[in-house]
């Protein structure tokens, strides 16, 4: 073999080769990044939700799914810092407020995907009073229920703690027991009413209900 017949298959073993790194690059697949917060069940390309600013932390869950190496990269405003794990991200609250963040992971081939979760840190939700009015035997003794109520954050920790019972506008018991029996002194109409106050301390508007003995 002489030694243009070498060159020549030199470079038929070159193009070859870059021939083959473009095939490659060509019928590589863009990775994809999917997300779950610490709440959901299903992992999904994009996620809003929110987190109490007295839990400090939100965990978040997340899938690579790519044939190459590739890297992971968050961009997120000042309201919340972060640390990366294995595939998880955990974000610390530093004040309360709503965020937009940006996860990307780019490949080998710098293929890159995005998603974006908008993020909501708040302080407290308040709580909701609800009442029922419900006749015993006893001549005008009526049980007030208010088990139904509820604090709006409970998925965060949030509990009714107290519970202020108004007969007419005035207190007439405060305590940490949901149902009150009580009997009216005397036939007429009467505005009975509940108040339940949340572990954080707010109290709930009054609910009332009007009824006539």
């Amino acid at each position: 073999m002489n030694k243009y017949t070498i060159l020549i298959a030199l470079a038929i073993a070159f193009v070859a080769c870059d021939t083959s790194e473009d095939y490659f690059k060509d019928s590589n697949l863009s990775p994809e990044i999917l997300v779950k917060g610490q709440l959901q069940k299903t992992f999904s390309k994009e996620l809003q939700d929110s987190v109490k600013l007295e839990n400090t932390f939100y965990t978040l869950h997340y899938q690579l799914k790519d044939e190459e190496a590739i890297q992971v990269a968050v961009q997120v405003d000042s309201i919340f810092r972060y640390e990366i794990n294995d595939e998880t991200i955990i974000f610390g609250a530093e004040k309360a407020g709503t965020s937009n963040i940006y996860i990307s992971a780019i490949d080998s081939w710098d293929r890159k995907a995005e998603v974006t979760i908008k993020l909501t840190c708040f302080k407290n939700l308040p709580p909701v009073s609800s009442l029922e009015v419900v006749a015993l035997a006893n001549e005008r003794e009526y049980k007030l229920d208010a088990a139904k109520s509820l604090d709006q954050d409970a998925k965060y920790g949030g509990k009714i703690t107290l519970y202020r019972f108004y007969i007419n506008g005035k207190e007439i018991d405060k305590t940490y027991h949901s149902e009150l029996n009580y009997t009216f002194p005397k036939t007429g109409e009467y505005k009975v009413g509940v108040q339940v106050q949340d572990n954080n301390g707010d109290w709930s508007k009054i609910a009332i209900r009007t009824i006539n003995i």
